[in-house]
């Protein structure tokens, strides 16, 4: 269930409680007066279920951390560090100091999702076009406010890493319930590039061919899905890997069907819940 930006300012929001005064033509303090009309979350509203699910963090605010990770150059662990105890995030994120965002896994999933399906990567820079157009990201904003970090080359790569490792906890859940070790099970069902250290660094392909890097995207996209089928075990370890990759599973699905670009998520792959994403930790 898709969560939405309050409206209203938080009584412990930053500058309700700390007399913070950014700097008026800095990064930090555009950005702040320009987030509210920056993203709207009902644009996002395919990518949740409407009944099911706890409320989710607020997609608009997960799109607006991304903007502050690119611009600060930081990792994920650091980003949602930020989130609880940079005074400047906090503000641009209308929120209180101290509290995370979100969890690490939360952000790493909206990302995969930009970066796998078409619809959902376009509503994101859609929108940072038409606030541009509106005169809404003036001075430093038009510069500073860059795609690229977000999906680049480094953001991809990042989501290769993020469905290997997935597909490694879920093999070794279900080789637990078989009573196999997680190598000998890999190898039995075909998944012998998950047995490298990188699954990237494994691959015999050319880095620098746009298409051939998306075409193995696509095969390890494939591979989840071809686990997922195998996955009956209704175990902690089982369900939180199968989300992961029925999320990412979905949206290359959807990609493929006939060109269309809908961007809708929810429907997931086997065992995938309705509404998993971006859900409160």
């Amino acid at each position: 269930m898709i969560g939405k930006r309050s409206e209203q300012r938080d009584l412990f929001d930053v500058g309700n409680v700390y007399a913070l005064e950014l700097p008026a033509k800095s990064f930090y303090a555009q950005l702040a007066k320009a987030a509210p009309n920056l993203f709207s979350d009902d644009k996002f509203e395919a990518l949740y279920s409407k009944r099911m699910g706890r409320p989710s963090v607020p997609p608009s605010a997960l799109a607006m951390a991304l903007i502050l990770q690119g611009h600060d150059q930081v990792s994920d662990a650091e980003a949602i560090a930020r989130t609880a105890f940079d005074l400047r995030w906090a503000a641009v994120l209308g929120r209180e100091a101290g509290t995370p965002l979100c969890a690490k896994s939360t952000l790493q999933l909206f990302r995969a999702q930009l970066i796998l399906n078409d619809g959902v990567r376009s509503l994101f820079v859609e929108s940072i076009m038409e606030a541009k157009r509106k005169g809404l990201m003036k001075g430093v904003l038009r510069v500073a406010v860059d795609t690229k970090p977000i999906l680049g080359r480094g953001a991809v790569e990042d989501t290769y890493n993020l469905l290997a490792t997935g597909i490694r906890q879920l093999a070794r859940a279900i080789a637990r319930t078989n009573g196999q070790r997680t190598e000998e099970f890999l190898r039995e069902r075909g998944f012998e590039r998950f047995t490298a250290d990188s699954v990237k660094g494994a691959a015999d392909i050319d880095w620098s061919d746009e298409k051939a890097r998306n075409s193995f995207l696509g095969a390890v996209v494939q591979d989840a899905r071809k686990l997922l089928d195998l996955s009956t075990d209704a175990s902690e370890d089982v369900e939180r890997a199968s989300d992961l990759q029925a999320v990412a599973s979905a949206g290359h699905r959807r990609e493929a069907r006939s060109g269309r670009r809908d961007g809708h998520l929810r429907e997931g792959g086997h065992r995938s819940r309705p509404g998993a994403l971006g859900q409160r930790s």
